[in-house]
């Protein structure tokens, strides 16, 4: 297929390969159920789409979509790397949303990263956990289940490097009742209900240069960043403070299901030879802040400490400029509450397994629709060190399980607005 034509596919509704129509197979016999998904999955990771290819990703999917009865469409601020949205039924919204990027294979396999092999109980390859597996389970289940309002699959491009035309693309024009990221992991066994903020801020430490030979005449950048370094310690070690400000804005439920907060010293520079007084040196530094907490409380706690250096002798001025900010997100609503509660039943009946709450400490896609005022819900299957990893893969077994999981999930929200009058 030529490059046009290809970048085309899914526009002419066909394209790639397909497996046989999901349409009509509303039941879910296990060896039915068990070759369809397998099936599904290795088709995925034989269509490698690593930071990219999403388009033959596409090409598969939406004549699957189409023949399941969604009504597709295509959001793309780059045609060759769509994302697809795929809703069906009318009503209140529940969205299911997985990437179809992944990372590269790497080194270190033992098999064929591409190769969708089944081996011993389990298929390997790239995109198998992350996020592959969990795309397949929910084609499967979303396909074959009957749902009282609107369902709609989200398949979407670029979570592996950002997202800009990805979720980010995606979030101007979904806005569901409810979304579902089956991207965490964790063998089915946490729901995600929030997410840490994320903010990125690099500190400069402004001296003057000087030849190494006479300091005196210079003003040392790296000696003002030490300075700076060691009382913003100092601070964040102090009676009530932590790494990322005051810790009395955090609630007593926050702090239950969320891991401290954090601030890791990722980047220093500083100097170019040994024989020359540095004019300059950069810290860049990462904090990971909780619900309750705020970048402004962090920019104030950096300059408390850059005054503090200057009282104690440091001759630089410092700056501070914020690369990064993703506010945090806790999911609190009634209608993020109640899904939750079904969650948990249907996890327990499902796979007798208990599934615990927890906050994310990494940042997800799902803050792109969180912020735009979208509860999200964060599931997953599969083992998380198996992410990225050499010899990626899923055990069959867990990959069925989770696609029962899933109808049982979406059945169990469909019944419940079905009978509750529940708003955001």
């Amino acid at each position: 297929m030529g490059t046009n034509q290809k970048k085309q596919g899914w526009l002419a509704q066909s394209g790639g390969r397909t497996s046989a129509s999901l349409a009509g197979k509303k039941g879910l016999n296990s060896a039915s159920l068990e070759r369809e998904v397998v099936s599904c999955l290795q088709d995925l990771i034989r269509i490698p789409s690593p930071l990219g290819n999403e388009i033959a990703v596409a090409d598969y999917l939406v004549p699957l979509l189409r023949q399941a009865g969604f009504s597709v469409r295509m959001v793309a601020a780059d045609k060759s790397r769509p994302n697809i949205i795929a809703s069906r039924g009318k009503g209140p919204e529940l969205a299911l949303c997985c990437h179809m990027d992944t990372v590269p294979a790497g080194d270190g396999w033992t098999l064929a990263p591409f190769s969708g092999q089944r081996k011993a109980g389990k298929v390997y390859g790239r995109g198998a956990v992350d996020n592959k597996g969990p795309l397949a389970a929910t084609l499967i289940a979303g396909s074959r289940t009957a749902f009282p309002g609107k369902l709609t699959l989200v398949f979407f491009a670029e979570e592996e490097t950002g997202s800009a035309l990805g979720m980010q693309v995606v979030s101007t024009v979904l806005k569901p009742r409810l979304a579902l990221i089956p991207d965490i992991g964790g063998e089915m066994r946490h729901i995600a209900v929030g997410e840490k903020g994320l903010l990125f801020v690099k500190v400069a430490s402004i001296g003057k240069q000087a030849h190494g030979s006479s300091p005196h005449q210079g003003v040392n950048a790296i000696d003002g960043m030490m300075l700076f370094l060691s009382e913003l310690r100092a601070l964040q070690g102090a009676k009530g403070q932590g790494p990322c400000g005051s810790m009395a804005t955090i609630s007593s439920s926050t702090r239950r299901l969320f891991s401290a907060p954090t601030c890791n010293l990722g980047i220093i520079k500083g100097g170019s030879l040994p024989n020359m007084v540095p004019g300059m040196a950069e810290a860049t530094l990462d904090f990971r802040y909780l619900p309750g907490q705020s970048r402004q409380g962090i920019i104030a706690m950096l300059r408390a400490a850059g005054v503090s250096a200057k009282r104690k002798g440091a001759k630089t001025r410092f700056g501070y400029t914020v690369l990064s900010d993703q506010r945090p997100v806790l999911y609190d609503s009634k209608v993020a509450q109640a899904a939750t509660d079904i969650i948990v039943k249907e996890t327990r009946r499902v796979t007798g397994r208990t599934a615990t709450l927890k906050g994310l400490s990494g940042s997800t896609v799902g803050k792109f629709l969180g912020h735009a005022g979208v509860p999200v819900l964060g599931i997953g299957c599969g083992k998380s060190p198996q992410m990225h990893a050499a010899d990626e893969h899923i055990a069959v077994r867990e990959l069925v399980l989770f696609t029962r999981l899933t109808q049982a999930i979406i059945n169990g929200i469909g019944e419940q607005w079905g009978q509750q009058n529940i708003r955001v």
